[in-house]
C-alpha cells in the first residue's frame, strides 16, 4: 500500500503588536530521500528485579494493569495514539498502550550506512498513523529524513524525503553557548505532531 506524504511547514508571524501569533500553513513538495541503512534485531536480556521478587515472594508475576489515563480529545490531533514528541497534547508523556512483555520480546533498530555530511540518526519521536504504520524524523548532521515506518514483525520504510532542519550547522552546536542553542530552538522537527488527518506538522527553521 502506497503512502503519500503530506508535509506542512507551519509559519509564524506576528500579527500586531501585543504578543500573539498567528499560524500560516503551506504544502512544499520535496524530492525523496535516499536513507541508506539496514534492519538490525538488538542482543539483551531480561529479568525480574529482586525488590520485585521479595514483594511477590518469588512468584514471577507481573503487576495488575493501571487504570487508563484520561486523555484530551485535541480538535487537530490524532486521537488514541501517540501524536507528538510527549505523546498527547497534555505532554503527559504516559500511553494506555501496553508495553512489552518479558516473554519473548524483540528489539530491531536502524543501521543507518549513511557517512559524514549524509549521516542521518536520532528519532526522537514517534507518532502513530494506526497500530502497525508510524512516522518519525530521522536526525542527522545536515539533513533531517521524514520516514514513514510499517511495523510488524520487522521494519519496512514506505515512504521518505528530505525535510529542513533546524537551520544551524554542526560545528555551531559545539561549545557551552552552542549546546544552548539546541535546546532554545525547536524548529525542524522535534516538537512537530501528527493531525486527526494524518498530516504532519513541522515547525520552519526561522519561522
Amino acid at each position: 500500500m502506497k503512502y503519500k506524504l503530506q508535509i506542512f511547514l507551519l509559519v509564524y508571524f506576528l500579527v500586531s503588536s501585543v504578543i500573539a501569533f498567528g499560524q500560516h500553513c503551506s504544502n512544499e513538495m520535496m524530492e525523496p530521500a535516499d536513507f541508506k541503512f539496514i534492519v538490525q534485531t538488538a542482543k539483551f536480556e531480561t529479568g525480574w528485579y529482586d525488590e520485585w521478587l521479595e514483594h511477590t515472594g518469588g512468584e514471577k508475576i507481573l503487576p495488575e494493569p493501571l487504570p487508563e489515563q484520561g486523555k484530551w480529545s485535541h480538535p487537530y490531533m490524532k486521537y488514541g495514539f501517540p501524536s507528538a514528541m510527549h505523546e498527547d497534547p497534555h505532554s503527559s508523556d504516559v500511553s494506555n498502550l501496553a508495553g512489552p512483555l518479558p516473554q519473548n520480546p524483540k528489539v530491531q533498530y536502524f543501521h543507518v550506512l549513511q557517512k559524514k555530511g549524509g549521516f542521518s540518526g536520532m528519532c526522537p519521536a514517534f507518532d502513530f498513523v494506526d497500530d502497525s504504520t508510524l512516522v518519525t524524523l530521522s536526525f542527522g548532521r545536515e539533513n533531517t529524513t521524514l520516514l514513514l515506518l510499517h511495523v510488524t514483525d520487522t521494519i519496512i520504510v514506505l515512504d521518505q524525503i528530505e525535510v529542513p532542519g533546524r537551520g544551524t550547522k554542526v560545528m555551531e552546536l559545539i561549545g557551552k553557548k552552542g549546546r544552548e542553542k539546541v535546546f532554545h530552538n525547536t524548529a525542524g522537527g522535534a516538537y512537530s505532531y501528527l493531525s486527526d488527518k494524518d498530516h504532519y506538522y513541522i515547525p520552519g527553521a526561522g519561522d
